[in-house]
């Protein structure tokens, strides 16, 4: 998929107060958002045996997605719990280009 009609965005506040229907955000600038929303999570990755700070165990699980709300598809239903796949996002983003495309009158 060629990125030449669209408009990427590199703005870390992806929009701010002007948020543009128009722009699709780089994967940076959404990861560089995400990171100033979420901070630092705790690391667990050293842990043996039982943890010793359950409240900092429990936080850092409950901060994980649900697995269950991943969609593969959107409609009229659709909640704000859910989240796209990776595939679904990339298919609405070739889709919205090829509308663009026919729109244009570009092949």
């Amino acid at each position: 998929m060629s990125s030449k009609f669209l408009n990427i965005s590199t703005d870390t506040t992806l929009g701010g107060n002007s948020p543009s229907d128009m722009a699709v955000s780089s994967q940076k600038a959404i990861k560089a958002y995400v990171d100033s929303q979420t901070g630092t999570a705790p690391s667990f990755a050293n842990i043996t045996g039982q943890p010793t700070d359950n409240t900092a165990l429990a936080t850092a699980l409950n901060a994980k997605q649900d697995i269950s709300n991943l969609v593969t598809s959107v409609s009229s239903s659709s909640t704000n719990s859910q989240y796209p796949s990776a595939k679904l996002f990339y298919d609405t983003v070739g889709d919205i280009e090829t509308a663009i495309n026919t729109i244009r009158g570009v092949s």
